[in-house]
């Protein structure tokens, strides 16, 4: 159950790319769902978060997010390399990304250079697919954690790079 009104949850969209964005709990993922079945397409889900098992909690919002996905829809785990995800997905397909904040935090010890080929390899492959459908969800920039070290600082800096460069 969302936390804030639907309506106060944004969508921007950028040729065939949506991206869903709102607080933490918002109801994002819900929408974004509602919004991959309008397609009438059939549907990839990435989820990029990593299962921990000693956090029951987030088990069971894992649990509460695949038990409410339709079982046609394809699931893939991707916690990191999610441009070569992208680059095999099937194009017949409308990809639902759950999360860019997930994402970005498994892959911060990545080095610079990293982070450049990273960022490259992920325009390039969004190019690449910009007439498929690809819904993306993150939460509002530095609603996702306190950015209490450099990392932080940083995966604020990447997320806002992301957002001018992508839209």
């Amino acid at each position: 159950m969302a936390l804030i009104p639907k309506e106060l949850i944004k969508a921007k969209t950028f040729g065939q790319l949506i991206l869903v964005t709102g607080p933490t709990r918002s109801g994002k993922s819900d929408w974004a769902e509602a919004l991959a079945l309008k397609t009438q397409q059939p549907v990839l889900y990435i989820a990029t978060s990593q299962t921990d098992p000693d956090d029951l909690e987030w088990q069971a919002r894992i649990a509460a997010h695949r038990d409410r996905r339709p079982s046609d829809w394809m699931l893939w785990e991707v916690p990191q390399d999610l441009t070569t995800a992208l680059s095999e997905a099937p194009r017949d397909r409308c990809i639902l990304i759950d999360s860019l904040g997930t994402w970005l935090a498994n892959t911060l010890e990545q080095s610079t250079d990293q982070w450049q080929q990273t960022q490259a390899a992920l325009l390039e492959v969004l190019q690449q697919r910009s007439h498929q459908m690809i819904l993306w969800l993150k939460k509002w920039v530095g609603a996702w954690f306190r950015p209490i070290q450099q990392d932080g600082c940083f995966a604020i800096a990447w997320e806002n790079w992301f957002d001018a460069s992508v839209f």
